[in-house]
């Protein structure tokens, strides 16, 4: 909160950017390395488990801590586009049970709209 209000941005944006960014680099690496030796399952269990453990684990933890309180507004952008972003993964593995180029480059450009989202609607 103090990092954010001394750039003038809100909380959810530094969050969103830096903290999910810095917290990512290990399983982006992970990932990369284990797609290039075709060890694509890894690569997905490595991501699906880091988000479990950082939803269930992580949060968990700071819950007990501080109890974590979470705004209206953040739910009402975050939640949908979670679930949209759900979807769209569901469809292109559905498709050819690949995630392609074209599909990665598309999901990092949904991420970059949502960045931008969170920053000019806070």
């Amino acid at each position: 909160m103090y990092f954010a209000g001394l750039l003038g941005v809100p909380a959810t944006f530094i969050g969103i950017t830096v903290t999910a960014v810095g917290s990512s680099l290990p399983e982006l690496t992970v990932a990369i390395s284990a797609v290039r030796k075709n060890l694509e399952s890894l690569a997905i269990g490595n991501v699906i488990g880091a988000n479990i453990s950082n939803i269930f684990l992580i949060l968990g933890v700071s819950s007990i801590i501080n109890p974590v309180s979470v705004l209206r507004s953040t739910l009402i952008l975050t939640s949908p586009f979670m679930i949209l972003i759900s979807v769209i993964l569901l469809i292109f593995i559905e498709s050819s049970w690949e995630i392609r180029r074209k599909e990665g480059i598309a999901l990092f450009f949904a991420y970059t709209i949502f960045v931008f989202l969170v920053f000019y609607m806070y």
